[in-house]
């Protein structure tokens, strides 16, 4: 996905269009066709990933100075609507139980409306614009250096070179993947058998939670992963050293959620392993799928910062569309590991196990714990820093044999600077 200010609306307007398929899910209820509920939310899905991608560029692009902060709204706003629009949901739907497919077309249909309403709106800042410079004539360089004295991790949406499918064959890419693949995976997978699953993590002695409890219980989790989405945008932003091995706060957060998380997995699966489990280590069990939730929250915050900080604000909607391939393999993956336990099971007459689904999931997890390590700067991706004419200058000390050429200064993309004899140091 190659965003600019001249493609912006083409994107919009596509996204719009392939999200209206959504339609298909009412006419599916009135018709009864299961073929047209199920193609639906496939076909909208393409829409809704478009503008996925267009909420957290935009948000990146108008708030470079505060990566975090960027993310943790985008992302938080995400959580926020999808709780809201579940409630209104439910809602539609007890006010009008005869009547189902009114109260889907009433719902998508206002969800459309506004999607209409506000589309004018999103617009991408000038490609220059930063808001860390005070002035319109203050120099960019004198800018960026304040800015560095305590991070050098909020990049210009300026920066960077664009790789195209190059990014494909640096190894930061790949580790990128891998990071989005761990993080995501287990949660998704678990998420998408969530009652199941819920249950077969218990004892027996809370084995018979009904509908209401595990949709409680479903609730706090999606309240976790809230506030896990604008708390990790906080925890970038604050853990920006800049230095070192530390180079980046989204990585320093996502190597911190990343080993919470397979530690949490660790403990997961070590007491479905125990013949002890009981209704007193149920809270346990809670609180690490509490933890898994939030961390994944917290990953997919920082993983959209870390694109901007690993591959340039230039290549970072590209680099982390392409991470969500390895995210979707991970769902998938985790999804049928999740359905062949649970199946397994009841196939065996016996309680539901997840030693297996926890097994896979810690080694996804520190697989991507692994990732998170080893991931580093695209060195090739920022290559243009060097050549940035208005950031360095060329000094040099000409004298009557060999004088200062404007030349010797623009074949390397620099600004010259006359300096007079009287003014260069003695030796």
């Amino acid at each position: 996905l190659s965003l600019n200010r001249s493609t912006l609306l083409a994107h919009v307007v596509v996204g719009i269009l392939l999200t209206t398929f959504i339609m298909l899910l009412p006419l599916g209820a009135h018709l009864r066709s299961s073929a047209a509920v199920l193609l639906a939310p496939t076909l909208s899905g393409f829409g809704n990933g478009l503008f996925y991608m267009i909420g957290v560029l935009l948000n990146a692009a108008w708030l470079p100075d505060h990566p975090g902060l960027a993310m943790g709204l985008a992302f938080g706003s995400m959580g926020a609507g999808t709780i809201g629009s579940s409630f209104a949901m439910q809602y539609l739907l007890a006010l009008m139980p005869e009547s189902p497919a009114k109260a889907l077309l009433l719902f998508f249909g206002s969800f459309l409306i506004a999607l209409v309403a506000f589309a004018p709106f999103a617009k991408l800042p000038v490609l220059t614009w930063d808001p860390r410079t005070e002035t319109e004539h203050e120099s960019r360089h004198e800018s960026d250096s304040k800015v560095n004295e305590s991070s050098a991790t909020a990049p210009r949406n300026d920066e960077g070179v664009w790789l195209g499918a190059r990014v494909l064959l640096t190894r930061s890419m790949w580790a990128f993947g891998a990071i989005m693949f761990g993080a995501t995976g287990p949660v998704y997978g678990y998420i998408a058998a969530f009652p199941s699953a819920l249950r077969a993590s218990l004892s027996s002695a809370s084995t018979e939670c009904n509908a209401h409890c595990v949709g409680t219980r479903f609730a706090i989790m999606n309240l976790v992963m809230l506030i896990g989405r604008f708390g990790g945008g906080y925890l970038v932003d604050l853990c920006a050293l800049g230095r070192g091995w530390l180079w980046s706060g989204a990585k320093n957060v996502t190597m911190a959620a990343l080993a919470l998380q397979t530690t949490a997995l660790a403990v997961l699966l070590s007491l479905t392993n125990s013949k002890h489990a009981s209704s007193s280590t149920d809270v346990l069990v809670l609180a690490c799928i509490a933890v898994l939730f939030g961390t994944f929250a917290v990953v997919s915050t920082s993983s959209a910062v870390l694109a901007r900080h690993m591959f340039s604000p230039v290549n970072a909607s590209a680099a982390f569309g392409l991470s969500m391939a390895a995210s979707g393999a991970g769902t998938t993956i985790f999804s049928f590991v999740m359905a062949a336990s649970l199946a397994r099971s009841s196939t065996a007459n016996s309680e539901p196990s997840l030693v297996v689904f926890f097994s896979v999931g810690l080694a996804a997890s520190s697989f991507g714990l692994l990732g998170a390590f080893i991931v580093e700067r695209c060195s090739r991706a920022f290559d243009s820093e060097s050549l940035d004419i208005e950031d360095v200058i060329c000094t040099a000390v000409p004298t009557e044999s060999t004088p200062l050429l404007e030349s010797d200064c623009s074949k390397r993309k620099l600004v010259p600077l006359q300096v007079s004899p009287m003014d260069s140091p003695r030796p």
